[in-house]
């Protein structure tokens, strides 16, 4: 009975043991968090500025009336796109067809007249060189022909007018674009004069290909220029919100004169856009290829912190044991962030963690 008791209090004894010793081997583990590591990696880099653009028409027009008259009809679809040279409005011609028949009718007049004041030139010299007519006679006949020239040329110069007046009547796209929502009626009474209040028929855009707009700070004006040479500058754009969806395409123009107010410089690109994916007023991410950047060190731009005394990485050590390192940083290139000082190739950095890190911490270390 007592053997049987000893033996009882034994094994509780024991238990009570491997119980302790689990417990401490849970609170171990529990006490060492999961992080997630990635390398300090050295390698060549590209040297990419990323800016917001803003995509713009690489031809804008607000189509207007040449001449006044009332609007008979028009020859397109708002929205769709457009050729060069299509019709797009017809103004009523029959005002401008009288004109160009009366001159038409003049002209042939006073060249009747013309003929008729040559040939009396023509006879009267012979009779003013043998003294049977004055010469105050001849010099009028002379005069009526400088007259009837005079008449001709003006009744060629109404013709041309006329002529240029049916011509504006049929209102054509100056360039092929896409045309926006008609803004005039037919019936619709509209002037000519090229002031700012006189009536747009419609707004017709140029979007394939098509401008991209960007503000770059001074400081990258120079490495811009330096890459920008004989080959036009490669750059890349991507809808806001979907980097997946990128177009190709070049720099196009530098401005001449930096912002004294902002210290920016306006950029434009030029993009192909033959799918319209590209919209007149979209915002978009654009990215510039200015070099390379050889043995360089970088860590993914999730491993740095920003601290009082500047941005830092934990970096994880042989013996599993966090230590907080100050850094001193270059640009960040997409997800990864250069490294100037403070690292080594080789070393691990931690990217996913629980919060609460601290340097001295020990840690179970999983590599991406």
């Amino acid at each position: 009975m007592n053997n049987s008791r000893h033996v009882r209090t034994a094994v509780l004894a024991m238990l009570a043991v491997i119980s302790l010793h689990g417990s401490a081997a849970a609170q171990t583990e529990k006490a060492a968090p999961r992080v997630v590591i990635a390398p300090v990696t050295e390698k060549s880099l590209p040297l990419e500025l990323d800016y917001i653009g803003n995509i713009r028409p690489v031809q804008s027009a607000e189509i207007k009336a040449r001449v006044m008259g009332h609007i008979m009809s028009y020859h397109f679809r708002e929205g769709e796109d457009v050729e060069k040279d299509q019709l797009l409005f017809t103004i009523d011609q029959r005002p401008y067809e009288a004109k160009l028949n009366t001159a038409k009718a003049s002209l042939k007049q006073h060249q009747a007249e013309l003929e008729f004041a040559k040939e009396e030139v023509a006879r009267y010299s012979k009779l003013v060189d043998k003294g049977f007519v004055a010469r105050e006679t001849y010099d009028l006949y002379r005069r009526d022909v400088a007259v009837k020239e005079s008449l001709v040329r003006s009744d060629e110069a109404t013709i041309r007018r006329a002529e240029l007046d049916m011509e504006y009547s049929a209102v054509k796209a100056p360039f092929a674009g896409r045309a926006g929502r008609r803004l005039v009626d037919p019936g619709n009474f509209v002037m000519a004069g090229g002031s700012d209040a006189d009536t747009i028929l419609v707004v017709i855009n140029q979007i394939d290909p098509i401008k991209v707009e960007f503000a770059v700070p001074q400081p990258d004006l120079q490495p811009i220029r330096k890459a920008h040479g004989a080959t036009p500058l490669a750059l890349q754009v991507a809808l806001g919100g979907d980097g997946e969806t990128t177009h190709d395409g070049t720099l196009w123009l530098i401005d001449n004169q930096i912002d004294t107010g902002t210290g920016m410089i306006l950029l434009h690109g030029m993009v192909d856009n033959p799918d319209h994916t590209l919209w007149p007023g979209q915002l978009v991410n654009v990215r510039v290829k200015v070099g390379t950047a050889s043995k360089t060190l970088s860590v993914p731009s999730a491993a740095v912190f920003r601290g009082q005394q500047g941005p830092y990485v934990f970096t994880v050590g042989p013996d599993s044991k966090l230590e907080k390192q100050l850094v001193t940083l270059g640009r960040t290139l997409g997800h990864a962030t250069i490294v100037t000082a403070g690292l080594k190739a080789g070393q691990h950095v931690v990217v996913e963690g629980s919060p609460g890190l601290q340097s001295g911490m020990v840690v179970q270390a999983d590599g991406k």
